[in-house]
């Protein structure tokens, strides 16, 4: 299988193996430990949904918003209406997390890395408590027609309450209720894409890490720009790994990153390709005067037709990135081409001899 080769030079060739991999269970071990640290007086602002799914009969939004705003409403008279003064959107954080507290505690962290790059962008947050409401490693396709039905009628149901309940936070806070960017880890992965296609229209770009559950590619899910990424030693690589190829033969707009040494977890290379991503879709508002409220299909659009014109293809597997003309010593099915200079750094070893850096411009 092309697996096998694609780690072999992996492991010749990758050179950000240096930074240690956290795993999952040791990021949530990390985030209980700030019970004993002081963490900054950010206010929290939060609203609690009944969605009438047993699985998971309540959800708290949480929202905070981004410092820059804290600064102007302490500024304001007191009852004066905010307005969302300042904001360029929202990054809605779906994490593994069900407890509240600890929630909080996150948001209220300002050295997050999650947190940290929204304050930067001047971007507010949007996280919620999830819950497992599906099987573990297991995809739509490969259940029964039953327990599709009733998974689908479940998660519908939490999909039309969190949007509502996010419009609504957003309406009272005077923050836009459209262009969302999402991020999703692990559990929150799985919940990430299923509220993706499920509101498209909310959402400009979302980026799922190790996730191992999806449901089938969706026709109005090429209106997204997306980003999956994974360890070629997670267990759930060859569904993320599936859904990628359906929706890259679907004409979707999706990149797809293997990070070699990884398994269920996360290290500084994520951190790094999330911001770059991200910073990606925020250009493009800014760079085409693409107000938030626009549809979202925009930057969808932006990004297929860069990727068509792009000097840069990489392979999906190791993360080498060649000048598109050394395309060829990519197999096929690992190519993909890289919007811009920002990604193809961020993507990974960019290899180009001093015949080739001519030919690709910024290297």
């Amino acid at each position: 299988m092309f697996r096998t080769a694609a780690l072999l030079a992996c492991f010749a060739a990758t050179l950000t193996l240096s930074r240690a991999e956290i795993p999952v269970a040791e990021i949530d071990a990390a985030l209980k430990k700030k019970v004993k640290e002081k963490v900054a007086d950010v206010e929290l602002f939060s609203d609690t949904l009944r969605t009438g799914v047993a699985a998971h009969p309540e959800i708290e939004l949480l929202l905070r918003l981004p410092q820059s705003l804290e600064t102007i409403a302490a500024k304001l008279p007191l009852g004066a209406p905010l307005a969302g003064a300042g904001t360029k959107g929202v990054l809605v954080y779906c994490t593994w997390e069900d407890d509240v507290a600890d929630l909080r505690k996150f948001l209220q962290s300002r050295k997050h890395p999650v947190v940290k790059w929204a304050d930067e962008r001047g971007l507010a947050i949007i996280t919620f408590d999830t819950a497992t409401m599906w099987k573990k490693r297991t995809s739509t396709r490969a259940l029964s027609p039953k327990e599709r039905s009733r998974q689908d009628y479940d998660f519908d149901r939490i999909a039309s309450v969190w949007e509502r309940g996010a419009r609504g936070l957003c309406s009272r806070h005077g923050l836009s209720d459209e262009g969302f960017l999402l991020y999703g880890m692990s559990r929150g992965a799985h919940y990430a894409h299923r509220l993706v296609v499920r509101a498209p229209e909310r959402f400009d770009a979302v980026h799922l890490h190790v996730g191992n559950s999806y449901d089938l590619p969706e026709k109005h899910a090429d209106r997204i720009c997306w980003l999956i990424t994974t360890g070629n030693h997670d267990a759930g690589f060859d569904e993320a790994w599936r859904y990628y190829q359906s929706s890259r033969e679907a004409g979707h707009p999706i990149l797809f990153r293997s990070f070699f040494g990884m398994g269920h977890g996360s290290d500084g290379r994520v951190t790094e390709i999330r911001n770059a991503f991200f910073d990606y879709v925020l250009d493009l508002r800014e760079n085409n005067n693409r107000p938030l409220g626009i549809s979202s299909a925009f930057a969808a659009g932006q990004l297929l037709a860069q990727i068509k014109e792009s000097p840069w293809v990489a392979d999906s597997i190791n993360g080498l990135v060649y000048p598109k003309k050394r395309s060829g010593e990519i197999p096929i099915s690992q190519q993909i081409p890289i919007p811009n200079r920002e990604l193809a750094e961020q993507w990974g070893r960019v290899l180009a001899s001093d015949d080739d850096k001519k030919g690709v411009p910024g290297l």
